[in-house]
């Protein structure tokens, strides 16, 4: 049983290795005087390229020398050729034979004249056929003939695509994403749309031509400072809408880039100056795609930098420190930051103001006073380990203004310490003595006080205590009633030394 399994399969080996030399070779006339072997009889091609070209052998089976002939049928419409037409073979000798068929311009199928002299070939949409070529091989003693066969076919159209191939350069608020496009097998004029993504960023979204003639090109895309670092597939999504139908054809390409760290702080200062105030601006983009940190010295001066202040939004940024300002702040990638800091003059101006005003009431005072008071102290008597004994006051004074001062008060403070010495009034004793607890006052009135009128007061003060150190009477109150006005004006005492 073994032994009859084994015969079957080497006799199935031995059909098999016949059959497929079959399907590969053709041999014919084998115990003629020559043999031929055909490797393909018939072959197919498309109607926008009608040429085809066949290969056979032919091998004397003679055992002496052999001339052979070939006699190839013309045909209308077709160049044939051979690379041997006669040959001589001797005993066993072999030979490869080539035959080419090439459809010309008298081939059956439209001709398109585009000038007196010149035929171009056009393909016909859709046009098939079948053509047999006879070849006859003439031996020394023996004729064969057989047919080789060209089938043409319509040409099939290859589907429009679109290829994408992307730089591998690093990606950067400065160095954009770029890409190509190529379409393929474009015969007309087609309109796409492109979109752009970067990761589940959206870089934009536009249409472009495409044409047989134009079928390349390069685009960029801005990569925007919102987008951080890191590593992104990016995707070029092509659409083509079918015309005449809801149809869309699409395409796509994608690959791996890399966005990197880029900073950039743009900044511009200007300085506004108005009689009230100085106002610094300082402008910060980030257009960077990390966050960055903005450091600047501004040097003001002393003075400046009391009188300043920061925009209430910018408090966190500025640092006061010797003579000016530090602005320090933290912006964020796409981040726009307006620091505002104002030197305001106008407390200067108020307390510049403020001082004229003093001075003027004061120079008013004193220069509207139609008096004209001097007032001294002499004759200080002092004792050792008690100061001040005694002193003698004079106060004089003349109407130099007016033409007629209707009334003059004098008002004499003093401490209670202090006494006058009996029958020590020079010229006019006061008109009223008020004593209080803590001091007294001493009044004196005169009427009817005219220009040029003048009086001298005096009186000597005892001191009932002993009193180191210095001695600052009370300033003497002057009260001018003129023209039916009352004006009030003070006027001081010389310090008494003790």
């Amino acid at each position: 049983m073994e032994m009859k399994t084994h015969f079957k399969l080497i006799i199935a080996f031995f059909l098999s290795l016949f059959m497929i030399g079959n399907i590969c070779a053709a041999t014919y006339n084998q115990n003629g005087d020559f043999v031929i072997t055909i490797d393909k009889q018939t072959q197919k091609v498309i109607n926008d390229n009608i040429n085809a070209e066949f290969s056979f052998t032919v091998k004397n089976n003679l055992n002496f020398n052999q001339i052979i002939k070939l006699n190839l049928t013309q045909m209308s419409g077709w160049d044939v050729d051979a690379n041997f037409e006669s040959f001589k073979l001797a005993a066993n000798e072999e030979k490869e034979i080539l035959i080419r068929y090439r459809a010309n311009s008298d081939f059956d199928y439209s001709t398109d004249v585009s000038g007196p002299d010149v035929i171009k070939i056009s393909q016909v949409e859709g046009y098939k056929g079948y053509f047999s070529f006879p070849v006859k091989i003439i031996g020394a003693n023996q004729n064969f003939g057989f047919e080789f066969k060209v089938d043409v076919d319509k040409k099939e159209k290859i589907p429009v695509s679109y290829q994408v191939k992307f730089s591998t350069n690093k990606l950067s608020p400065v160095s954009p994403i770029g890409y190509s496009i190529t379409g393929l097998n474009l015969e007309e004029t087609q309109e796409v749309e492109i979109k752009v993504e970067l990761g589940e960023y959206d870089l934009g979204e536009f249409k472009t031509t495409f044409t047989k003639e134009n079928n390349f090109k390069v685009f960029q895309e801005k990569i925007y400072s919102s987008i951080s670092p890191g590593d992104y597939n990016a995707k070029v999504t092509i659409r083509h809408p079918q015309a005449g139908s809801n149809l869309v054809s699409e395409w796509s390409g994608n690959s791996p880039l890399t966005v990197v760290k880029y900073t950039n702080l743009p900044n511009s200062s200007s300085l506004k100056k108005t009689f009230f105030s100085d106002t610094y601006i300082i402008d910060i983009r980030n257009e960077g795609n990390v966050e960055s940190e903005y450091t600047e010295f501004i040097e003001l001066g002393f003075i400046k930098s009391i009188l300043g202040s920061p925009n209430v939004e910018s408090e966190n940024y500025i640092e006061e420190i010797d003579g000016g300002i530090k602005i320090k702040t933290t912006v964020g990638r796409g981040e726009f930051v307006e620091i505002i800091y104002k030197v305001n003059y106008i407390p200067v101006y108020i307390i510049f103001l403020v001082a004229i005003s003093l001075a003027s009431y004061i120079y008013y005072r004193k220069s509207s006073n139609p008096l004209d008071v001097e007032t001294s102290i002499y004759d200080v008597k002092t004792v050792r380990y008690e100061g001040v004994k005694s002193i003698k006051l004079r106060i004089g004074f003349e109407n130099i203004k007016e033409s007629e001062i209707e009334l003059i008060k004098l008002t004499f403070r003093m401490p209670s310490y202090l006494n006058v010495k009996e029958n020590s009034f020079l010229l006019s004793e006061p008109n009223h003595v008020l004593k209080g607890k803590n001091q007294y006052k001493l009044i004196w009135n005169f009427k009817r006080f005219e220009k040029n009128d003048s009086r001298i007061i005096g009186f000597v003060l005892i001191n009932k205590k002993g009193i180191l150190g210095d001695l600052k009477l009370p300033d003497l109150e002057i009260e001018v009633k003129s023209n039916g006005k009352v004006r009030k004006y003070t006027n001081s005492f010389p310090v008494i030394k003790g």
